[in-house]
């Protein structure tokens, strides 16, 4: 291999570096949101289940699935409760 070679690898490499380092995002990608169950939604929110479900339809984190079922999403009350929501 001679130095210009040598030379050129070092180059393209470098460059391939800097193109791999602002093509990475500048924070994780965020977790994407799942829905939780009663019991954990409760749990999370340290209520009984009794509760969140008497209270579930007052609640911005809950999600209608059916005529009378209901999932509760995990970044919403994670957002709920940084904001202060009540218990």
């Amino acid at each position: 291999m001679t130095p210009l070679d040598a030379l050129s690898e070092a180059l393209a490499q470098r460059v391939a570096d800097l193109v791999a380092e602002k093509l990475r995002p500048a924070r994780p990608p965020k977790e994407a949101d799942r829905l939780l169950s009663l019991g954990e939604a409760a749990a999370m929110l340290g209520m009984t289940v009794a509760e969140l479900r008497r209270r579930a339809h007052k609640l911005p984190f809950t999600v209608k699935l059916g005529h009378r079922t209901r999932g509760f999403s995990l970044r919403g009350i994670q957002a709920w409760i940084e904001r202060g929501g009540e218990r």
